[in-house]
């Protein structure tokens, strides 16, 4: 199983790539990396990547990603900049994460702004 998890900086995403890789049998955790990575890992794997245009790692690049690769579960985390609240979104198979009857399209926007700020 391989398993995906997104977010900007500072988010609790190292702790939950911790947490998911200890549940999976035989799993191995990757922080960070080259997304190009991913195919050449076979078995249980937890890839926690962040959000960051500063360093090149743009909504686009993780959207082609996404499409060009398949894991068996993504969950992202957008923070909200001004309550600091996080919101956690999960889903299986390829392509952007959708949650039924939630917009993902504010809390994208809350990651931008954050990664703003």
């Amino acid at each position: 199983m391989k398993v995906l998890i997104l977010a900007i900086g500072r988010s609790g995403t190292t702790a939950l790539l911790h947490k998911v890789a200890s549940a999976l049998p035989e799993s191995q955790a990757f922080s960070g990396g080259k997304l190009k990575k991913v195919a050449e890992i076979s078995g249980n794997a937890v890839f926690k990547h962040t959000y960051n245009e500063a360093r090149g790692r743009t909504f686009e690049k993780f959207n082609e990603h996404l499409r060009q690769t398949e894991y068996d579960r993504k969950i992202w985390i957008a923070r909200d900049p001004e309550t600091m609240h996080s919101v956690v979104f999960s889903s299986a198979g390829t392509g952007v994460p959708k949650v039924p009857g939630i917009s993902t399209a504010p809390s994208l926007t809350w990651l931008k702004r954050k990664s703003e700020t």
